[in-house]
């Protein structure tokens, strides 16, 4: 299901059409980087994120909007006294991420391989 809004105004002087607009957004974004961390085994760290940063690339460049499939968060630790950041991913940035990931986990690496059989396949 697709939404789409549309604001005839400044969304600066209607924070409750910013809230709702922001929480539609939110609703297709149902997986985490963090998650891509479990999967591979690998924690939190410059390899997931250079994945990210050029999954946010490629969106940019191909006219994708951005803040449709990525939204940064924070996440507290008052026991630790730190603060954590995470993603909130639509599927389609998931998938991306994955594919700019570095192959050294065998999962990366055949997703990567088998959706460039897949591709030379039906071309």
């Amino acid at each position: 299901m697709i939404y789409e809004i549309t604001n005839y105004g400044n969304q600066n002087s209607n924070p409750a059409f910013h809230r709702f607009e922001n929480a539609i957004r939110e609703k297709g974004l149902s997986f985490n980087a963090s998650s891509i961390i479990k999967l591979t085994g690998k924690e939190l760290s410059n390899d997931i994120n250079e994945a990210i940063f050029k999954a946010i690339q490629v969106c940019m460049n191909s006219g994708i909007p951005v803040e449709e499939h990525f939204m940064k968060y924070y996440i507290s630790d008052e026991d630790n006294h730190t603060v954590s950041h995470d993603w909130k991913l639509s599927k389609f940035a998931y998938t991306l991420v994955l594919l700019n990931k570095a192959p050294d986990h065998p999962f990366v690496s055949q997703m990567q391989t088998q959706m460039i059989r897949e591709f030379l396949e039906r071309h």
